[in-house]
């Protein structure tokens, strides 16, 4: 008969229960994980459903018909903007087609200026074809109009997409203030050049 010694068959307590404390802190972490996920799956549906919800009173507030033809559709919710009650001007649907609209034109303007610029060093390169300076500083030009006339169309395809009215504004703002840095600058230059 074989006896045990005390030391082989003793429990190590505070191995034991810091392995069961391991175990528990895993086990809460993969809980807390799975029921992150879970919430911001719940938060996502329920941001969609209040978006369809919006959109289905917005639709029923200008008479829109999705069964309807799209001219016939048109002309209804034309009117139904027209002829907008107050209490129906729920959404910020108007402000944010004004704010993306004036936007929208912005660019457009900015574009054709910077095509505009293009042009215009075209016609000087050809007037001073014999001035070698004026013709690399022409082709510059032109490369460099060209080439942010290109990245401001499709910034203006993107704005175009954009559904962020937060996003929108800040963007609104800052293209505003661009602008009155621009105008300070060419009313600062004109100045100079009266006054000198």
């Amino acid at each position: 008969m074989r006896f045990f010694n005390k030391r082989e068959t003793a429990i190590d307590y505070d191995k034991l229960a810091n392995a069961i404390v391991k175990a528990q802190k895993e086990i809460d972490e993969e809980s807390i994980k799975t029921a992150i996920i879970e919430a911001n799956k719940e938060i996502k549906k329920e941001k969609l459903a209040e978006k369809e919800k919006l959109q289905a009173e917005w639709q029923n507030i200008i008479d829109y018909d999705e069964e309807a033809s799209s001219f016939k559709n048109d002309m209804k919710v034309l009117k139904s903007i027209f002829c907008m009650k107050k209490e129906n001007a729920i959404t910020l649907v108007a402000n944010n087609l004004l704010l993306k609209l004036s936007l929208i034109g912005f660019y457009r303007l900015l574009e054709i200026s910077f095509y505009i610029l293009a042009v215009i060093s075209i016609v000087l390169a050809v007037k001073f074809y014999t001035n070698s300076l004026a013709i690399g500083f022409a082709v510059l030009t032109i490369v460099i109009g060209v080439m942010f006339a290109r990245i401001i169309r499709i910034a203006r395809f993107e704005l175009e997409n954009i559904e962020d009215k937060n996003y929108l504004a800040s963007l609104f703002a800052a293209v505003m203030s661009f602008l009155a840095v621009i105008i300070a600058i060419v009313t600062l230059v004109v100045t100079i050049i009266i006054k000198g």
